[in-house]
């Protein structure tokens, strides 16, 4: 049996065929696509049935794929399997056991807790896990009738309504806010597609302005482009942060996620131009920043320049005070030098004079 394992850890799918179930451990034999096996408790799993695949010594005994047109839905756990791998043990919400044929029953099962990363990855899309309702609750077969579906009030609609004018008129579209289909586990039909509360409001303003962008989507199941829708939408509600240093946080996150929505055909090239220009702003508000810090440096070497200028002018002051004061000196040092040459010729005057008088006498 071909199944589909939805891994919390990166939130990607993997493609794997379940082998063999143990029935000491009552879990499943899976072996992925890249030959990688597991042994998984598909009650505690979060998986979608793909079909069924012939194996090695099976023949053509092998029971034909899910019938995906199943109309009426019920509750239930997978309780076990039976070891030819055609039929599983049902536990519905009465307590009534009820044995499964894979040929003719459409699963998917809500896994409730996360776990380690194994396989190859065959979607890259991101899958949260159903809603927070699950915690609480035993992973659940659910089959939904889309003929005859409820329309009941939901205080989780309704919050997301709160905000459906504020997200519409973001995206530049007008929005009604008419009441959707509720589906089982709290989540929101929008046109076909089951998405969390919160991102109805975000999947009707994208339908609203670019159509169904899950038309030439790669994968066929409803569950899986509801998924991948509610990627799309949660990426819309953080693009519209206006937190600027929050959205750069995760942009590498949302670049993935837009690129594995690329991948799976989801028309999302409106969503990527988006990205661009928040890349550009980005660019600009980074230049902006240096250009600032350059300011700021700069305003700081004019002023550390203006002080020292100050200081130099007052050493100059000083300078040219000490300056006279030597000059003063040397020119009252030569009026001394000046005044002792004087004195020395009136001395040897006078001693002359005083030696001719000598003279006379004799």
């Amino acid at each position: 049996m071909k199944v589909l394992i939805v891994k919390h850890i990166f939130c990607r799918f993997y493609e794997g065929v379940i082998t063999s179930f143990n029935h000491s451990k009552m879990k499943h034999q899976v072996v992925y696509v890249d030959g990688d096996e597991e042994l998984l408790d598909l009650k505690n799993e979060r998986w979608e049935l793909m079909g069924d695949v012939i194996l090695p010594g099976q023949g053509q005994d092998t029971v034909p794929g899910p019938n995906v047109s199943a109309d009426v839905f019920s509750d239930g756990v997978v309780d076990s399997s039976g070891p030819a791998r055609k039929k599983h043990v049902v536990l519905d919400n009465g307590g009534t056991e009820t044995i499964l044929s894979t040929s003719k029953e459409s699963q998917k099962l809500v896994r409730s807790k996360p776990r380690r990363n194994r396989g190859k990855s065959t979607d890259t899309g991101n899958l949260d896990a159903s809603s927070k309702t699950h915690e609480q609750h035993p992973p659940t077969v659910t089959q939904m009738d889309t003929h005859n579906m409820s329309n009941p009030q939901s205080s989780q609609n309704e919050e997301g309504e709160k905000c459906l004018m504020e997200i519409s008129s973001t995206l530049g579209t007008p929005m009604s806010t008419g009441q959707d289909a509720v589906a089982l586990n709290g989540m929101i039909d929008v046109q076909g597609y089951s998405v969390k509360p919160s991102n109805a409001p975000v999947l009707r303003a994208i339908f609203a302005k670019y159509g169904d962008i899950a038309t030439n989507c790669l994968y066929k199941s409803s569950s899986v482009r509801a998924s991948l829708l509610d990627v799309v939408c949660s990426v819309v509600q953080r693009l519209l942060t206006n937190d600027n240093t929050v959205l750069m946080s995760y942009i590498e996150a949302i670049e993935s996620e837009v690129s594995d929505a690329e991948k799976a055909k989801l028309k999302v090239s409106w969503l990527r131009k988006h990205l661009t220009k928040v890349h550009e702003i980005e660019a600009v508000g980074h230049r902006s920043s240096l250009l600032k810090e350059a300011k700021t440096r700069s305003s700081l070497a004019i002023k550390m320049a203006t002080k020292d200028l100050e200081q130099k002018r007052v050493d100059l002051v000083e300078a040219q005070e000490q300056f006279r004061q030597a000059e003063r000196c040397v020119e009252a040092l030569k009026l001394v030098s000046q005044k002792i040459n004087n004195d020395v010729l009136e001395s040897v005057t006078e001693e002359n004079l005083l030696r001719r008088k000598l003279d006379e006498l004799l």
